[in-house]
């Protein structure tokens, strides 16, 4: 069983006077490997956590107090994988100087790091997420700086939160992604900086599933179906937001463009086309159609996907999401033991696509459901994508 008790024996290593841990280590490698978690606010957790299986994925709380939200669902008996992240990335920008924000008036680096150690385990998280400040693009010093205090600080319990515009996955910036990360040890887990959809970029995907194939335990957490994506081309875990919030991350300093077609009804997975898109939508679209489509993931269990229409019905729309999601970690999980799990996500991705064009003709709307500029992606991604590059000392 694991010791969340707080930590109290010294630790050697370089200007770590005063720094303590635990009598035994979390083996984060272990606890996490081949999870697809689910990402959500501590507030809605309460909706979310009876319907992830945690034989395959867990929980990742996002935001303010989740170390105290931990600690109340341990204490309330749930024993999957869990996981707090203080997501301080979302209120400040790292400085070279200080690139781990405390959520105090707290100043020295080592303090914030240990402080957050002892705090989430003593909770009850199985592995610590830094709280890293989000690094914006070209700021090569602040992500040279946050790198080398995780290797000094030197705890493999420690993730380390890595939260990037997604500018630095341009062909331009990506080795330089790769070489720095290619030193820090332990687990790296890659956020996405960008308003809606980050990864719609240009050759952000590729990119990405290069930095994935080169540089070892890495992980990619507060996505979308990337999720998947990323588990298929190598990431150590990944995790799905639930809620667009959770699926990528506003830079601090900008505002938030929210999408025109916002609505009062929930956002429902279509599974055929590998989409969200609001229950109101869904209906409309197929109002004039009696065969609207059906969903056979374990909550629905083939009833319409058109019930979505209203307020009322956002739990059982977000048991049908991340039902939905369940069954693809399943999948994924199958394919990794057949054959090459690449291609299964390539060719699901591929599939989805020729879905949009025979659901638009045949409700004869030819822009009824579009295909996002990431799903295209994703569906031309080789299997091996990237080449290994030598890390630069930082």
């Amino acid at each position: 069983m694991t010791d969340f008790s707080p930590p109290s024996q010294p630790r050697p290593g370089p200007d770590t006077a005063g720094i303590s841990t635990h009598a035994k280590p979390v083996d984060a490698l272990g606890v996490l490997r081949g999870r697809m978690l689910v990402q959500v606010n501590p507030r809605r957790v309460g909706s979310h956590v009876e319907h992830v299986y945690t034989s395959r994925s867990g929980l990742v709380l996002s935001g303010k107090k989740t170390s105290e939200k931990v600690a109340e669902l341990r204490k309330g008996g749930y024993s999957g994988v869990l996981l707090a992240d203080p997501a301080r990335y979302l209120t400040g920008a790292a400085q070279e100087d200080e690139p781990f924000l405390p959520p105090d008036n707290q100043t020295s680096t080592f303090s914030v790091l240990e402080d957050e150690l002892a705090t989430q385990l003593a909770r009850g998280a199985d592995a610590v997420m830094s709280p890293t400040g989000y690094i914006d693009a070209e700021d090569s010093g602040s992500l040279k700086a946050a790198a080398k205090t995780i290797i000094e600080f030197n705890d493999p319990r420690m993730i380390f939160t890595v939260p990037i515009s997604v500018a630095w996955l341009q062909d331009s910036e990506v080795p330089q992604v790769i070489a720095v990360l290619k030193l820090v040890p332990g687990i790296k887990a890659i956020m996405l900086g960008g308003q809606m959809d980050p990864l719609k970029a240009k050759k952000s995907v590729a990119n990405l599933c290069r930095v994935l194939s080169e540089v070892p335990n890495t992980a990619l957490m507060r996505t979308d179906i990337a999720a998947f994506g990323a588990l298929a081309h190598g990431a150590i875990f990944s995790s799905f937001g639930m809620g667009s919030s959770q699926r990528h991350i506003v830079p601090p300093f900008e505002i938030t463009n929210s999408s025109k077609f916002g609505g009062k009804t929930p956002s429902v997975l279509y599974p055929d086309l590998m989409g969200f898109f609001l229950g109101e939508t869904i209906a409309r679209r197929f109002a004039a159609h009696a065969d609207a489509p059906s969903c056979s993931c374990a909550t629905c269990g083939g009833k319409p996907l058109d019930r979505f229409t209203d307020k009322s019905s956002e739990k059982e729309a977000i048991a049908h999401n991340i039902s939905v999601m369940m069954g693809w970690a399943a999948e994924l999980e199958a394919a990794a033991v057949r054959t090459d799990p690449r291609y299964w996500w390539r060719d699901r991705c591929a599939t989805a696509i020729d879905r949009h064009l025979e659901i638009n003709t045949r409700i004869k709307q030819p822009k009824a459901f579009e295909v996002s500029a990431q799903l295209d992606q994703w569906s031309g991604i080789p299997a091996a994508a990237g080449s290994p590059l030598g890390a630069e000392e930082i």
